[in-house]
């Protein structure tokens, strides 16, 4: 990345002088992703300059990269609702120039971004304009990605054979994002119990020994989050964001990072798990949702760990998803 950051200044410099506009926004947009994943808070600026610039000058899929990567630095920080604005403009932007690939992208990170914040209905439906689409491998793997986290979260029928899918569409990659996206998957289904907990094992520990997650702090909380899920040996070092405020006890803290960074389904897990918690609101919450499958996996967890009085399945309507009552195991 360092590599990256370098080159892309020069050749940024280099295209400056020749007054190629093109070529700089695509180099400064290297250059400032790079930064930005970094920590460099300059990036950022960089970046916002660079989309600008590009929108701007008309300047086709140069401007549509930046405004990607900029809304992409914001998924990978957390900010879900920043992150949909930037890939809001890059949609319209997109559909405005006729860059069918960019556009086709923009949606799906967008379903991505629906299925994290708990809006299941809009990922549904970006999700469906984004079926059967000609587009690149890594669109595509996002796209499966998300659809088989949506579908395992509420509990759809054939989610499991969606998440195998997946996994094996993903096998064999060296992409740094579709590997992190499968582990993180494999876990998720793992802890559901709609995938033996031995493949989730597997990857995790593929990832821990490669450098994948070296430098990438929001794969690590992501990861680490799963880890914690499903009692893997923790990752070495320091973990930031909240799933860092669990690993350190701060559990109610952790809890409300991720209410406040609107991710839903997190943030219920994670409330679970403080000392004398009230399990009625965290499922009612989860039912309301309609995460099935996260209510299967939060039981299963509770469990595991001994809690003795969780919130069961009416036993009137034993088959119908989300439903329970307030009577105790």
């Amino acid at each position: 990345m360092g590599f990256s950051r370098k080159a892309g200044d020069e050749a940024s410099a280099h295209a400056r002088a020749l007054g190629s506009l093109g070529v700089e926004i695509y180099a400064t947009t290297t250059a400032a992703t790079a930064r930005s994943l970094l920590g460099d808070k300059a990036g950022v600026v960089q970046l916002e300059e660079a989309a600008r610039r590009g929108v701007e000058s008309r300047l086709g899929e140069f401007a549509a990269r930046a405004l990607n990567n900029r809304g992409g630095i914001a998924l990978a920080r957390g900010r879900l609702e920043e992150a949909r604005t930037w890939f809001d403009q890059m949609i319209d932007y997109s559909t405005a120039n006729e860059l069918d690939a960019w556009y086709i992208a923009g949606v799906v990170t967008r379903a991505h971004i629906n299925v994290l914040s708990g809006q299941w209905k809009a990922a549904d439906r970006d999700l469906e304009v984004a079926s059967g689409q000609r587009t690149c491998i890594q669109t595509e793997i996002e796209s499966l990605v998300t659809s088989a986290t949506l579908r395992a979260r509420r509990g759809d029928p054939g989610s499991t054979e969606l998440i195998t899918e997946t996994l094996a569409r993903i096998a064999g990659s060296t992409d740094h994002d579709a590997l992190v996206m499968g582990c993180a998957l494999a876990m998720q289904g793992a802890w559901m119990g709609s995938l033996p907990s031995a493949e989730a094992t597997v990857l995790y520990d593929e990832l821990l020994r490669s450098s994948i997650l070296d430098h990438d702090s929001s794969a690590r909380g992501l990861i680490s989050f799963w880890a914690r899920r499903l009692d893997f040996d923790p990752l070495p070092g320091k973990i930031a964001g909240p799933s860092g405020l669990e690993g350190k006890g701060r559990i109610s803290e952790a809890s409300g990072v991720w209410e406040h960074l609107g991710f839903p389904v997190e943030a219920a897990i994670t409330r679970a798990m403080v000392s004398d918690p009230d399990l009625d609101s965290v499922f009612t919450d989860l039912r309301r949702l309609g995460a099935e499958g996260v209510i299967r996996g939060l039981r299963r967890e509770l469990e595991r760990r001994g809690v003795k009085q969780i919130p069961r399945r009416a036993s009137h309507n034993q088959n119908e998803p989300g439903r329970f009552d307030d009577s105790r195991i």
